[in-house]
């Protein structure tokens, strides 16, 4: 019998790694039409509920006018005086909050997707600067009639019908959009400031956000303090912050920010 050449051998070889690679690439392409039917399961149900949410704020913005240099150019080029509107945008001095997240399963053909509520609650404090140089700021520009509490809102399709923020007893009117520096949507609330001492003031807040996937904060204040609570049994910490105290129970879980 005939000898195989080197060549024959390497064809066969490459034949039966071809032939063996067949079952392979047939399980990644099931592999792969699942998952791509289940992130399509989970888009439509996610539609119009609320997607993976981040929430920040509040945050305190204040308009003030400055006059600035501008050189404008017509046939000739002259630089004048022009009055322009800038925001000073301060974050709390502290945030107390706290969040419980409501988990629900809901099912589309075979696939399976987790959505929840969050309720949030807590307590902020502000404390306006009495020397205002520092940020820029000239004496007396600030138009505290004109202050805005801003809270930021990762999906803002997830908010739900009426969010309340109270200074005292007084409860503000809110608006869409005007989200925070982290966080670009959410709402905010109209706040006159003269009526008030804004050396230091504290702010309750009380919203319900839906989502999916997953649930985070931004800490922006200087000191921070949040608390999640859920009846999920099988949670995933992770970010920038892990939590400084956790509990995790096959009836949920608790975890403590800081």
């Amino acid at each position: 019998m005939e000898e195989p050449t080197p060549s024959r051998k390497l064809f066969r070889a490459l034949l039966i790694g071809v032939i063996l690679s067949i079952p392979i690439f047939v399980t990644w392409l099931l592999v792969y039409d699942r998952q791509s039917q289940s992130e399509q399961a989970r888009a439509s149900i996610a539609e119009g509920w609320g997607g993976p949410q981040v929430i920040a704020g509040p945050e305190l913005s204040i308009p003030y006018k400055v006059t600035v240099p501008a050189t404008v150019t017509n046939g000739q080029t002259v630089t004048q005086a022009t009055t322009v509107e800038r925001r000073l945008t301060l974050a709390p001095v502290g945030v107390d909050a706290g969040t419980r997240i409501l988990p629900e399963r809901r099912s589309r053909s075979i696939y399976e997707v987790v959505i929840y509520r969050a309720e949030t609650s807590g307590r902020a404090t502000f404390a306006l600067p009495a020397d205002l140089s520092k940020y820029g700021v000239p004496a007396g520009a600030l138009e505290l009639g004109r202050a805005e509490l801003r809270f930021g809102v990762a999906d803002a399709r997830g908010l739900t019908a009426n969010p309340v923020v109270r200074i005292g007893r007084q409860t503000l009117a809110l608006g869409p959009g005007n989200g925070t520096s982290l966080v670009g949507s959410g709402f905010y609330a109209p706040l006159d400031l003269t009526r008030m001492d804004p050396s230091r003031f504290s702010v309750d807040f009380a919203f319900t956000l839906r989502g999916n996937q997953s649930m985070a904060l931004a800490p922006r204040a200087g000191d921070t303090r949040w608390k999640v609570t859920s009846a999920w049994p099988n949670p995933s910490f992770t970010g920038g912050f892990l939590p400084e105290q956790r509990s995790v129970m096959k009836d949920g879980f608790s975890a403590e920010y800081r």
